[in-house]
């Protein structure tokens, strides 16, 4: 197998029901924003 099939990128995305601060920057982001989660794993 090559190392670049064992690269697995799992994504996400959603929109925000209200507006939401976050707990690490105080930054305000606003209802209807997009959020996209990436997260990537090395399977053996």
């Amino acid at each position: 197998m090559e190392e670049s099939d064992n690269d697995w990128r799992m994504q996400d995305i959603f929109f925000l029901a209200e507006d939401w601060t976050s707990p690490w920057t105080g930054k305000i982001n606003k209802k209807d924003s997009q959020v996209t989660l990436v997260s990537t794993t090395h399977i053996n």
